[in-house]
């Protein structure tokens, strides 16, 4: 089969189920560039990988390929570590530069925002604000931007040559309340909410309509039954806020994004880290069959499945500790015991990402648990 016929066969399968619908199998999904690095024996190191993700993908993907056929979504090499600081809106400690070649890359937050920063994102623009962090407090040039573009490019086009769809729309939203507990600090951000609550809803909804205006010109451009993918604020969970605080601050910053991808015919991915156990409930706001709950595991997954089974296509969940410290036939037994439990409307995946240490023969074990 060639590799534009298998990426349509596996991109039936996911989308099967998704819809609920019934595949023929059940998928299988991973995230892992240095894991796939190491199953491919690669002697690269991890600041390899962070100065160049493209020679790391072409050395990987040819031995991943070969011996994890039933992976349907091989992803990770398309991320340019050096340019994280814009998610997160802090340094970023790379191997081989501030760290040892093979140490991963941190981040490094510094907590930057002060409550006068509100009044300069209320008097000149959320856009205005965001392009001085980027280029003047993070130091991240237009070089390096646009070498993580090309770097996603190339990654993509790598992947499309070995079978793997690009089930994307190219949408993701951010939360960017992630930008706030990490450019103020969490124990800043919680104490505004507290003492200038008036001025910090403001501010985000300064910040929120800015980032919906710019998706909105982006959807234009969207295919209709792709997916866009939606990060919630992990740092306001209900392990952090109160139920009646995330309704009034957070929850706004995390449907509203989603319903745009939704009222523009795409589906939508959750990529949800972080404990979400006790707002569950929330997302029952969301058309059924039209999205994927992705936990990391902190998130009970047969609570999701309860709560939100229904509706939502639940990927998951194999832990890190699992596939770095498991045995192959306990990882096996896993897969098969979660494929049983969770039905159709199920992709099997790790827990966020493949850890580093990830064991090969579990990378086995989990393609093996798919093919029944």
């Amino acid at each position: 089969m060639d590799a534009k016929a298998l990426a349509e066969q596996r991109l039936d399968r996911l989308m099967k189920a998704v819809r609920h619908e019934k595949p023929d199998r059940t998928p299988l999904s991973l995230n892992g560039s240095i894991a796939f690095m190491k199953y491919a024996g690669s002697q690269k190191t991890v600041a390899d990988f962070c100065n160049d993700p493209v020679a790391a993908a072409r050395e990987a993907y040819p031995i991943i390929a070969e011996r994890l056929p039933n992976i349907d979504m091989a992803d990770g090499f398309g991320m340019y570590p050096p340019t994280m600081g814009l998610a997160w809106w802090c340094d970023i400690l790379i191997p081989g530069r501030e760290l040892g070649v093979n140490d991963l890359w941190q981040l490094d937050e510094k907590y930057f925002m002060t409550r006068d920063d509100y009044d300069v994102i209320l008097d000149k623009g959320w856009d205005w604000y965001t392009n001085d962090v980027i280029f003047n407090r993070l130091g991240i040039t237009p070089e390096l931007l646009e070498k993580a573009g090309q770097i996603g490019m190339e990654v993509g086009q790598i992947t499309a040559d070995y079978g793997y769809p690009n089930w994307g729309a190219g949408t993701m939203n951010q939360s960017v309340i992630d930008k706030l507990t990490s450019g103020r600090g969490t124990v800043g951000f919680f104490r505004d909410i507290r003492e200038i609550p008036d001025k910090l809803k403001a501010v985000i909804e300064v910040m929120l309509e800015t980032e919906l205006g710019h998706m909105k010109e982006g959807l234009k451009n969207a295919k209709p039954g792709t997916v866009g993918m939606c990060a919630p604020a992990i740092r306001c969970t209900c392990d952090y806020v109160s139920e009646a605080v995330f309704e009034e601050f957070i929850w706004p910053t995390m449907y509203k994004p989603a319903d745009l991808m939704l009222e523009a015919g795409l589906y939508v991915f959750f990529h949800n880290d972080s404990n979400w156990n006790d707002f569950l409930h929330f997302y029952t706001h969301f058309p059924k069959k039209r999205c994927i709950y992705d936990s990391d595991g902190q998130t009970d997954i047969y609570k999701i499945k309860e709560l939100l089974g229904d509706s939502m296509c639940i990927t998951g969940n194999v832990s890190p500790s699992m596939l770095s410290l498991g045995t192959p036939d306990e990882v096996y037994a896993f897969c098969r015991q979660q494929i049983e439990d969770m039905g159709d409307a199920y992709i099997l995946s790790g827990s966020c990402s493949l850890p580093p240490n990830t064991k090969p023969e579990n990378l086995d074990a989990m393609n093996a648990a798919v093919a029944g």
